[in-house]
């Protein structure tokens, strides 16, 4: 880009620090956000590109991953559909959430392990606490 490195502090990392605390949270956020991160810390036009290329390449940011086990059993004749239901209310409350990934499993009869992924471990923890009211509540209608 034929600019100094003093130049480059001056037009980003600093920038970068004053909006984020630390030029490197900037840096993840924008791996994980996208160029609006660094646009947001009045980043210069030419530079967003350059940068960007940076990120991803070197800025891997760290997964967050987290897992519960719900045990769901029903002695109703359509059981396996109730407890079908109530799997599918767990895929509708994450698909909401950016940046989270989820699995479901099966562990053995009539339990399942949920594994979330993302990049924060406090929206995950309040992802699977609702989760788990939400099963709780939804399995209650079923009964």
């Amino acid at each position: 880009m034929g600019k100094s490195v003093d130049e480059a502090y001056q037009e980003d990392i600093w920038r970068l620090e004053d909006a984020y605390g630390d030029p490197l949270v900037g840096l993840e956020m924008a791996a994980i956000e996208g160029v609006k991160v660094l646009g947001d810390a009045k980043i210069p036009v030419e530079w967003l590109e350059s940068l960007m290329d940076i990120v991803k390449t070197y800025i891997k940011p760290k997964v967050a991953k987290i897992s519960g086990i719900l045990t769901l059993k029903s002695k109703a004749g359509d059981g396996v559909y109730r407890v079908k239901a109530v799997l599918g209310k767990i895929n509708e409350a994450i698909k909401f959430e950016e940046n989270v990934k989820a699995r479901i499993y099966t562990i053995g009869a009539s339990r399942y392990r949920i594994n979330l992924e993302g990049y924060d471990y406090k929206i995950l923890e309040n992802i699977l606490a609702k989760i788990s009211r939400d099963v709780e509540l939804e399995s209650k209608n079923k009964e």
